[in-house]
């Protein structure tokens, strides 16, 4: 079973340790806006799925639970959904191909999910919301480089904000690389 640890920045200590029963392998923490709750992605069999640890109680609940990745969660600001990447519906589990990823929004409480129909095909990652909630940010590379657009969430509309030669990229090519300011925007 892997460990989530929340270490205090100032001394170094690990002030918490929480152990996620039957993950292997914890990807992408991310804290609820009100500091009570972290998102991750859990890796049980080979399978990413979403999981949410309750600080207040040390509860993990597991939010999707499919044959299907879920990776880079991202709250929103009143805590209500949580958006992410996913290889739903792209990858054919009869074939065992996968596709690019894209993204989706799940509803905490009730676990509905809905993907986002973007751009028809390249890699779809990284989202992160704007502070009001309206827009979310997101890396894609439709014309072959990465870049980071924003989509309004209620009309679909997508803007690109950047046009980098080289793209943005982390550590490898499904790495997140970029995040959002929660009060700023920055």
């Amino acid at each position: 079973d892997e460990e989530l640890n929340v270490v205090d920045v100032e001394s170094g200590d690990v002030v918490r340790r929480t152990r996620i029963t039957g993950v292997g392998a914890i990807s992408d923490p991310a804290w609820s806006p009100d500091g009570s709750r972290i998102a991750v992605s859990g890796n049980a069999g080979g399978v990413s799925d979403l999981y949410v640890l309750n600080l207040a109680d040390s509860r993990v609940r597991q939010l999707t639970s499919d044959k299907y990745a879920q990776v880079h969660p991202s709250w929103s600001p009143d805590a209500r959904s949580i958006a992410f990447a996913t290889d739903q519906p792209v990858m054919d589990l009869d074939r065992l191909t996968y596709g690019d990823p894209r993204l989706g929004i799940i509803d905490v409480a009730s676990g509905t999910q809905r993907m986002l129909d973007l751009f028809p095909s390249g890699k779809h990652m990284n989202p992160q919301y704007a502070p009001d909630g309206a827009s979310l940010y997101f890396l894609a590379d439709p014309q072959g480089f990465t870049d980071l657009f924003r989509v309004e969430l209620a009309s679909g509309q997508i803007h690109q904000v950047t046009r980098l030669a080289t793209g943005i990229s982390g550590i490898s090519r499904l790495s997140p690389a970029m995040t959002v300011a929660s009060q700023s925007g920055r």
